[in-house]
């Protein structure tokens, strides 16, 4: 004992031996000692501790070329995206093998061959490797090589291509994926990486098509989208938003109001009840539009534009509207540059969400001076029904408020955020 006289206080310690060569790998193993907070100083033993783990790794790391339950073993761990250092729970490793067609006594000889090729760190209970404790990934660059020979060359690759694809748009689904490829460059598959960058490209330019044909022109397979479909909608929200649907592009417009076409030709929309469809060529290449003292009223979701098409609602009786279909493509923002040539009024009217702020943002960018209907954090408060904001909804949300850009919609936003809910255009139908 050693500093001024006291009295031991004992907390029970696990100890670790020093590092022993035993058939081809390092061990080492652990016993519980009671050792004095104070002093340090371990208590006394009539008889040898008994051991209550042991570790076990390899002298030297290695990349080695894997098959079987080997190679299955690299692969969930692998996809855990592990941090060097971190204990994984043994059962669950074993669990996800079992899962895959792995039984125990296959997965534990696997798990030793990545561990004598220096890729993991073993933790049993005991000295006698009686139950697996825990897994410790030491190399996690090395493992993923070893799982998917070659992915690591390819992730840089494709992350290179998604950050070029990225560069320069100015859009807050292409700043979405921006993050993405930031964030989960150590993790995320080629495929998914060229994805996100493509689809975020594809709405930043803002002209809708059918999946597969964006999927064929794009990922070189008809049906490649539909296998990455629920990874990109995760990452950037649903496709039908961003431009990608199951048909063709198609700019709906409705109410009270007269188009006027390249030729010539024009069209009275109170004629062709409740609205009609151009295609993006008919859109995008139309001369002039003439609207009702009303204006033209961008509306996000299809239930809310046919609605309003039909008279619906009263306090928006009388005018023209325009179905943004999600984000606006290039057909929506012809109409709303049209409507504002003439000199009419434009009016924004999305969901209670981030993305329906963006959209609406988007309108207003096409049309300076836009105003918005039922956008406020009053209508949010007030709404008939109201939803909690998923996880990743929450994070965007805080992401965007910390870029400090303040409009007319920022309160919104921040409303949001404070009741963690959001509400649909729909539930205004009421």
């Amino acid at each position: 004992m050693t500093g001024s006289p006291h009295v031991c206080r004992y907390r029970p310690t696990l100890v670790w031996s020093t590092w022993a060569r035993v058939e081809g790998v390092r061990e080492r193993t652990a016993r519980r000692v009671p050792v004095c907070e104070v002093c340090g100083q371990e208590r006394p033993a009539r008889h040898p501790r008994v051991a209550v783990a042991m570790e076990q790794e390899a002298d030297m790391a290695g990349s080695p070329l894997l098959a079987g339950p080997a190679l299955e073993a690299a692969r969930v761990l692998e996809r855990r995206g592990p941090d060097a250092g971190q204990p994984i729970p043994g059962r669950g490793v074993l669990s996800k093998l079992g899962a895959r067609g792995v039984p125990g006594s296959a997965a534990v000889p696997a798990l030793e061959q990545l561990m004598r090729a220096g890729l993991l760190l073993l933790r049993w209970d005991g000295p006698g490797r009686r139950d697996l404790r825990a897994v410790i990934v030491r190399d996690p660059d090395a493992l993923a090589e070893a799982a998917r020979p070659g992915g690591r060359v390819a992730r840089e690759a494709a992350l290179v291509e998604g950050r070029a694809i990225l560069e320069r748009l100015e859009h807050p689904v292409a700043n979405e994926a921006r993050r993405v490829l930031d964030e989960e460059a150590a993790s995320i598959s080629p495929e998914l990486a060229r994805a996100v960058a493509l689809v975020a490209r594809h709405a930043a330019e803002g002209e809708p098509v059918a999946e597969r044909v964006f999927s064929t022109r794009h990922l070189g397979d008809s049906k490649a989208l539909a296998r990455l479909r629920a990874s990109v909608e995760l990452r950037l929200g649903p496709l039908g938003a961003l431009g990608i649907r199951d048909g063709g592009a198609l700019t709906l417009v409705g109410g009270v109001g007269r188009i006027t076409l390249g030729n010539g030709t024009w069209l009275d929309l109170a004629a062709t009840p409740p609205f009609l469809g151009l295609s993006r060529e008919t859109a995008t290449g139309l001369y002039a539009v003439s609207l009702p003292s009303a204006g033209l009223i961008a509306v996000e979701n299809l239930t809310v534009f046919d609605a309003c098409c039909r008279g619906e609602l009263a306090t928006l009786a009388g005018a023209a509207f325009v179905w943004t279909a999600g984000y606006p493509g290039r057909g929506v923002k012809a109409i709303v540059e049209a409507a504002v040539k003439a000199g009419a009024p434009v009016t924004a009217w999305c969901d209670l969400d981030l993305d329906g702020v963006r959209i609406a943002r988007l309108i207003a960018a096409a049309a300076p001076g836009t105003a918005f209907f039922r956008m406020g954090p009053a209508d949010l408060i007030g709404a008939p029904r109201r939803l909690r904001l998923g996880e990743r909804a929450v994070r965007v949300l805080e992401r965007e408020l910390r870029t400090g850009a303040v409009d007319a919609l920022t309160p919104t936003l921040a409303a949001m955020r404070e009741t963690g809910e959001w509400a649909e255009q729909e539930c205004f139908l009421a």
